[in-house]
């Protein structure tokens, strides 16, 4: 599998009650009885990767599987020290991606792209009833195209007119307005520190025509008449995974003397 942060910030909605039993599930907190229990606990997620300032997103932020690290630590109100047992209720996470039953922490690298809606359950000892949330992950993948993927007709001895590709969302086929917000957030389409690596795996650009392998740039004077086609692959790297372009870019050429 070709492979996609994402990242995608959950999405918070199902909540359950724990109700508070004094006593047997402890009175830990600050001082023992100086700690109440509340009521009705609600159990809610926060991404630990994304400072304090930025962390009230209205919608998911998708994640490049293997790409970048899932990270989601659990937030839920007191129950003074009691011990916590996290579990999947229904549904379930990307491959690769694990729940922490005793502290109830999220994370991973996912190895598989899809939607995945999880619902995740609390229990406190000492605590009766089970508080869940239900989590939204959006893991996809990535792709590239060149903006004139006819680029027409060229000249031989005549420089074509440079070719820089774009990164494209491969899970979905256009641009909707989810993934422009988030990729707004993430600032980019591929994880910050990653590396790329592009490179032609079939067909030929026309001689005196090159692809710069740091960028992706195609540029040149074709020194050939004749007609070329060619396909580009991107490589990314992070953290030593490396994954390719769910959807490869394509360039025609026509040389004419």
């Amino acid at each position: 599998m070709s492979y996609r942060s994402g990242t995608h910030l959950v999405s918070l909605t199902a909540l359950a009650i724990l109700v508070g039993a004094c006593g047997g599930g402890g009175g830990g907190g600050d001082g023992g009885s100086a700690c109440t229990p509340s009521a009705t606990v609600q159990l809610s997620y926060a991404d630990y990767r994304v400072p304090a300032s930025q962390s009230s997103f209205a919608s998911g932020n998708e994640w490049f599987a293997s790409l970048e690290r899932v990270g989601f630590n659990p937030r839920f109100s007191e129950i003074c020290g009691a011990g916590t047992a996290f579990r999947v209720i229904s549904g379930r996470l990307p491959a690769g991606v694990t729940l922490d039953s005793t502290t109830g922490v999220i994370s991973g690298s996912p190895t598989e792209t899809g939607s995945f809606n999880p619902t995740i359950g609390m229990r406190a000892s000492g605590f009766g009833g089970e508080a869940t949330r239900t989590l939204n992950f959006v893991v996809d993948d990535f792709g590239i195209f060149y903006p004139s993927t006819g680029t027409g007709d060229a000249r031989v001895g005549t420089p074509i007119a440079a070719l820089s590709p774009t990164l494209t969302d491969a899970l979905q086929s256009d641009s909707t307005a989810m993934r422009d917000v988030s990729n707004v957030r993430r600032g980019s389409l591929l994880p910050a520190g990653t590396t790329t690596a592009y490179a032609v795996t079939s067909g030929a650009l026309p001689p005196g025509v090159t692809l710069d392998p740091g960028t992706g740039r195609v540029s040149g004077t074709p020194a050939l008449a004749g007609s070329y086609s060619a396909t580009v692959e991107l490589l990314a790297t992070k953290d030593g995974f490396t994954q390719s372009s769910a959807q490869d870019g394509s360039l025609n050429f026509f040389v004419s003397n």
